[in-house]
């Protein structure tokens, strides 16, 4: 069976238990995790998967291992990203899809502006990326570009509700490294949901995306990439 690696998985949140699952026929699930306590959490919520802590700089994986990657946003938290994608590039194997995902710039800049000093220091960015930046660094490490896309996800809207909720009540935490949203530092995603709920508003949140009631801010931006054959 083909292999997938999700570089920084996180502890098992609503879009990657909803992805594996789609893809969990045709591919076997890997995922590496700098923090053990995701490795532990996500581990609970889909154990069909093969996870592990590890740094995203030094993959432990054999040269073109996996037939295909995503790296969902990982790469504003990281402190060498090209290090990340030579890694990434070492481990899939030639004309094999990578996909990456970050932060729109201009969802960035409106939460910094909401929340300023709690957003640094509770979300971890290194830096913010824009499309045309991060697409010239892609090719420049040997990627060949398939598609990039502005995703326009509802989050961005509960992003902002959430952030101004903890400006004015200290009763929201914003754990965005681990993809998850506390409240009275309480996890609102608990180890043991089902995994239908998982999938249903997986589907409910890529059908949200179609609506144009959110085309101001975009949430995202998404690059599919193949990996040039060496």
């Amino acid at each position: 069976m083909k292999k997938l690696l999700d570089v920084g998985c996180g502890p098992g949140t609503i879009g990657n238990i909803g992805l594996y699952e789609t893809l969990k026929k045709h591919y076997t699930i890997y995922g590496i995790d700098f923090l053990k306590s995701n490795i532990r959490s996500i581990k609970n919520r889909f154990p069909q998967g093969k996870f592990s802590q590890a740094d995203a700089t030094s993959l432990p994986f054999d040269n073109n291992y996996f037939d295909a990657i995503v790296a969902r946003h990982i790469f504003e938290h990281v402190d060498n990203p090209e290090r990340v994608l030579t890694e990434i590039k070492r481990v899939l194997k030639p004309k094999a899809s990578l996909t990456i995902a970050v932060p729109h710039e201009r969802l960035e800049q409106l939460l910094i502006k909401i929340l300023p000093s709690n957003i640094e220091r509770e979300r971890h960015h290194q830096r913010i990326f824009t499309e045309k930046g991060l697409l010239k660094l892609m090719e420049r490490k040997g990627f060949t570009i398939i598609s990039s896309k502005q995703e326009k996800w509802p989050w961005f809207a509960i992003s902002i509700l959430l952030a101004l909720l903890s400006r004015f009540t200290n009763m929201v935490t914003l754990q965005e490294q681990s993809g998850v949203f506390q409240v009275n530092k309480k996890n609102y995603l608990k180890v043991k949901k089902l995994y239908s709920m998982y999938i249903i508003v997986y589907k409910v949140l890529m059908s949200l995306n179609r609506l144009p009631f959110n085309l101001i801010i975009p949430f995202e931006i998404e690059i599919i990439a193949r990996n040039k054959k060496r």
